[in-house]
């Protein structure tokens, strides 16, 4: 990541989002998945406000969480077939960053990411050696306000994916098949 700029994604790789104001993109390399934000709420450092990017290595499968880790109440269930094993949670304040795997459990894992932070927008890199180096995903990604009683949850990837609100239950995915010369964005990479 060279720019804080987001435009180097093209307009395969951007994606409505839940909450109109707000603009999400993704796609990815050999190497790398990369998410870029750009949204009002980045502007402003905030300790209570997160980006969650979940993340299931075998999609499918149904062997990872069924729900969202715990945020002040929040914990979204997930669709069919999305079961993540992985969880990146980046918080608004641009100094906290946690990485956890899911086992039966989420706990805490360690590897290096990438992040770029700009007046509004962020961009965020996972390696995918990080990830066990998969040939697919599922993928959803979020924003999270544990300031109000109850919490908010909005951003979501996708139009469409959830009502913002308070703990919603997150009705779609991304599936980012590596392999695939589909842009990210093309309607057969949205599940279920």
């Amino acid at each position: 990541m060279t720019s804080c700029a987001l435009d180097d994604f093209n307009s395969g790789e951007s994606f409505d989002v839940t909450t109109n104001t707000f603009a999400e993109y993704v796609t990815w390399d050999s190497t790398n998945l990369y998410l870029g934000y750009q949204a009002g709420d980045l502007g402003t450092a905030s300790d209570s406000k997160w980006i969650l990017v979940y993340i299931d290595t075998d999609s499918g499968l149904g062997d990872g969480a069924s729900n969202g880790m715990m945020f002040t109440g929040q914990a979204s269930a997930f669709p069919v077939g999305f079961r993540p094993d992985h969880l990146l949670a980046w918080k608004l304040d641009n100094l906290t960053v946690i990485k956890m795997v899911y086992s039966g459990g989420w706990t805490s894992e360690s590897y290096t990411s990438g992040s770029c932070k700009g007046s509004n927008t962020l961009k965020l890199s996972i390696p995918l050696s990080a990830l066990g180096s998969p040939t697919q995903v599922g993928l959803t990604t979020f924003f999270i306000s544990e300031t109000s009683n109850p919490g908010w949850t909005y951003g979501g990837l996708m139009h469409g994916a959830f009502d913002d609100g308070d703990n919603p239950s997150i009705g779609k995915y991304l599936l980012a098949d590596f392999a695939s010369t589909l842009s990210p964005n093309d309607a057969s990479n949205q599940r279920p």
